[in-house]
């Protein structure tokens, strides 16, 4: 089966878009849980469509590339689920189809294949979450770019624009995702380690990353929010505070199929007949590194979640392919991939549906709840718990609680106390949601922003006068 894909690219490519939607057909055909980073990317975008601006008035750690695309979308379909997959169905499609010409361009192999393109979109579908249009898959569109130059620079084909470029699309990746700014160091000591390298193209390489990132500061700068940027995004990645939406160990279970590759494609190449030239070789030691720097990436991210592995997939793809490839008894190599197809499915569809309860998602996904009865309001949740907005929109600047508590929690500052005031008196909510008692504390503090507010009976819900009571939107 696996010499079936050195005969035709087009018969690869048929295969490999069929299987991609027979994994995605079910998840597209039928209504999988909105997930909670999910829902925070719908309300930035729709946030921004109300003519808001990122950081100023929209308290989130989401980068400003991916926050641009949401309010596109916003504009053009609003909160759909469905065009989130579908755009992510896309972008994959790409993906795969680039990285697999940018292997064979490259020569990365003994033999000529196009099961890398297979593979990609096999491990593209691991868990529901990679299908949906998360900033983490679409910065790696940019990091596989940059990926193709370093091949080049590697082998001493690159050119002045193309070491540039590598620079460049490392920045445009961490526009779209903050912590992959650590791929900037990663290709420093790629070039560093595995290129003859002279000072200019360091230079050229670190101007190319600078450039791209001093672009985004100007812009902030210009419409004086560069420091709600410094708040919003590089001091929460700074504080190593995270969001757990699943455990560690849950991660490492999800995972495992990738770590199964990895650690059979080392046995191989370390301990197998391989035939690589130097080049070759030195471009399997660029993704080692990459698969270390993708871990470091992990330890820094704002929110673990299971599609913060998509990192790691063009690492699986390289490698698995080199296992597959090499492997002396095809029937092996079949046995292995089929072995992976299993995996990759039974993970996928078993999340997807909750067909066993094997990992906690509780976090992860939206549930439904008291809370999620109340809509059509503009709503403020303090707190971490935001199935509030399932069917609301976003009052105040105060999307994410943890950079909300830089406010909330030094409520005997002054400065702090005004700046709530403002935000509030600026986009009133009509019901407020007090999971931490602060808002409490709060209207304590500012009894001119109380008089608005009549908290409901054994309830932590605050409603705005004049609005009707949370039994009467139950009801409704």
């Amino acid at each position: 089966m696996i010499n079936f894909f050195k005969i035709s690219q087009l018969i690869t490519v048929i295969i490999a878009f069929l299987l991609l939607i027979v994994i995605h057909l079910p998840i597209l055909t039928n209504s999988v849980p909105l997930i909670v980073p999910e829902l925070k990317w719908m309300l930035v975008g729709e946030r921004m469509g109300e003519g808001f601006m990122m950081y100023k008035q929209i308290w989130s750690d989401v980068s400003p590339l991916s926050g641009f695309v949401y309010w596109l979308l916003d504009l053009f379909v609003g909160r759909s689920q469905l065009s989130y997959q579908i755009l992510a169905l896309m972008l994959v499609i790409l993906q795969g189809l680039y990285f697999n010409h940018s292997l064979q361009k490259h020569q990365q192999y003994p033999e000529k294949s196009n099961l890398p393109l297979l593979l990609y979109v096999l491990c593209m579908g691991l868990f529901f979450d990679f299908f949906t249009l998360s900033p983490m898959l679409m910065s790696i569109t940019f990091l596989l770019l940059a990926l193709d130059g370093l091949f080049s620079h590697i082998n001493d084909e690159a050119s002045n624009d193309e070491v540039f470029s590598i620079g460049f699309y490392i920045g445009v990746a961490t526009l779209f995702y903050f912590p992959l700014a650590l791929f900037a160091a990663y290709a420093f000591i790629c070039f560093l380690l595995l290129a003859a390298t002279n000072a200019r193209k360091y230079f050229l390489m670190l101007f190319g990353f600078i450039f791209t990132l001093g672009l985004a500061a100007l812009f902030f700068y210009m419409i004086n929010g560069l420091e709600d940027l410094y708040y919003n995004s590089i001091l929460r990645l700074l504080e190593f505070h995270k969001t757990y939406y699943v455990s560690f160990q849950d991660m490492l279970l999800l995972a495992s199929p990738f770590i199964a590759i990895l650690a059979l494609s080392a046995f191989q190449l370390f301990g197998g007949d391989t035939r690589f030239i130097h080049y070759q070789i030195r471009c399997q030691q660029a993704l080692f590194m990459w698969a270390i720097t993708a871990g470091l990436c992990l330890l820094v991210v704002p929110s673990v979640a299971p599609y913060q592995l998509i990192v790691f997939v063009p690492v699986v793809v390289f490698f698995g392919t080199h296992l597959l490839l090499t492997i002396r008894k095809k029937i092996l190599a079949d046995l292995i991939f089929m072995c992976l197809l299993l995996a990759v499915v039974f993970i996928n569809f078993s999340t997807a549906f909750s067909l066993f309860s094997w990992v906690d998602l509780n976090k992860l996904v939206v549930n439904e709840t008291q809370n999620t009865k109340i809509t059509n309001k503009k709503l403020l949740v303090a707190g971490d718990n935001l199935e509030g907005y399932l069917y609301n929109k976003l009052a105040t600047p105060y999307l994410e609680w943890s950079l909300a508590e830089r406010h909330f929690n030094y409520l005997e500052d002054y400065v702090n106390v005004v700046e709530i005031y403002e935000n509030f008196r600026k986009d009133m909510p009509d019901v407020i949601i007090d999971q931490n008692g602060k808002i409490a504390e709060l209207f304590t503090r500012i009894p001119a922003l109380a008089q608005y507010y009549a908290k409901e009976q054994n309830s932590n819900v605050y409603i705005r006068k004049g609005q009707p009571s949370s039994a009467n939107r139950i009801e409704n």
